[in-house]
């Protein structure tokens, strides 16, 4: 039975964190990382702004599983560097108008502006985060619900901070769709450029450097590599072949940059579970590429880019 008993008072929720202070406050502040992990279990956090300064706004948006967006806006009151910081909270629309809870079918007893303070301490290299968000007007369900709320975000907060995920920062890594064909690949590349622009560059097998193996008599004018760059959407393809047997005749995912490091954990973290097709091995274009069906039958491509000289 639902308890709608409208209580005065405020939710305190604490996790302590397997990290330094300066790492989960820049986890806390960062618009990047806060999309990581913004919003309870099962929820994604689409869009997230942020102005970190005293006086300054935020305007995030969480998202559930039945792509449902719930916006919410705040005002940064006061701000002590990796102390804590003091704001406002309120339901809004995406453009930032605030609504009361109502308008995503919550209690409307509400107030349309709540307060929420957050601190951090650390101490022996561990971090302490505790939040205080002021509940006035909220019945008993709602506390239990937004108590719940926060301690899964700060499950996802943690997951993130204490790297059980590959971390994601700036980065010149970049996700490709890979598409493979069974012949006509310079024909739908070239369809492709028609409908969504770019320059589009188409190798052969035919001139491949060695890998005489590859150049079998039907390869010849096949093609092993496709790019289209610079337009509204860029697209990498391939013919499927007997001597080229990556793709299955459907869409892979090629993940591609520099940093070494970075992409050789993220081959290991989505091999777990998984199958891994070719390791890691530097090729005839300079690159060190290799390839893996994750835990969810989803293929990958990793490609880590020759430094350049």
């Amino acid at each position: 039975m639902a308890d709608n008993t409208v209580l005065d008072q405020e939710v305190v929720v604490s996790h302590t964190f397997d990290a330094p202070l300066n790492k989960v406050w820049d986890t806390w502040t960062n618009a990047d990382k806060i999309k990581q992990w913004w919003g309870p279990k099962q929820f994604t956090a689409p869009s997230i702004s942020i102005d970190f300064k005293e006086g300054g706004d935020f305007l995030y948006c969480m998202r559930n599983e039945e792509g449902q967006d719930f916006w919410s806006k705040g005002t940064f009151r006061e701000i002590a560097e990796h102390q804590h910081i003091i704001g406002t909270d309120s339901f809004s629309d995406e453009k930032g108008n605030i609504v009361p809870a109502s308008y995503y079918g919550m209690n409307a007893d509400w107030p349309l502006e709540m307060q929420w303070d957050v601190s951090f301490l650390e101490e022996d290299g561990k971090t302490t985060l505790t939040i205080r968000h002021a509940t006035a007007g909220f019945s008993q369900d709602d506390l239990k619900n937004m108590k719940l709320g926060w301690q899964e975000s700060l499950d996802k907060l943690a997951a993130t901070i204490e790297n059980k995920l590959p971390e994601v920062g700036e980065t010149d890594t970049i996700l490709n769709v890979y598409l493979f064909f069974t012949g006509n690949c310079k024909e739908a590349m070239e369809y492709y450029q028609k409908v969504f622009g770019g320059k589009l560059d188409l190798q052969t097998y035919e001139e491949i450097p060695g890998s005489d193996e590859m150049k079998t008599p039907e390869n010849m004018d096949k093609i092993i590599h496709a790019n289209l760059s610079g337009g509204l959407i860029d697209l990498m393809g391939s013919d499927v072949t007997s001597t080229n047997k990556l793709g299955t005749g459907k869409v892979d995912l090629a993940l591609t940059g520099h940093d070494e490091v970075k992409l050789r954990k993220v081959f290991d973290y989505l091999a777990k579970g998984g199958k891994v097709k070719t390791k890691l091995t530097k090729e005839f274009w300079g690159d060190t590429f290799g390839t893996l069906t994750d835990r969810y039958d989803v293929d990958w491509m990793i490609n880590i880019s020759a430094a350049k000289e």
